[in-house]
């Protein structure tokens, strides 16, 4: 009785995945689009907000 019980846990199983899977647009055959590492992606800027200057090109004292 097990082994079925263990056969039909597997196939319920199959069943979530391959229905998230769709639903992702992940399909067999096909790569996967992936976030680009951390070192291909562009430097961390941090959490603070830009300071007017040059670096945004901002003038420093508007007047």
């Amino acid at each position: 009785m097990r082994m079925q019980d263990d056969a039909a846990a597997l196939q319920v199983a199959l069943n979530i995945v391959q229905r998230a899977t769709d639903a992702l647009g992940i399909l067999p055959g096909k790569p996967f689009p992936a976030r680009p590492s951390p070192s291909e992606g562009p430097p961390d800027q941090g959490h603070m907000p830009a300071k007017a200057g040059p670096v945004t090109g901002e003038p420093v004292h508007p007047t």
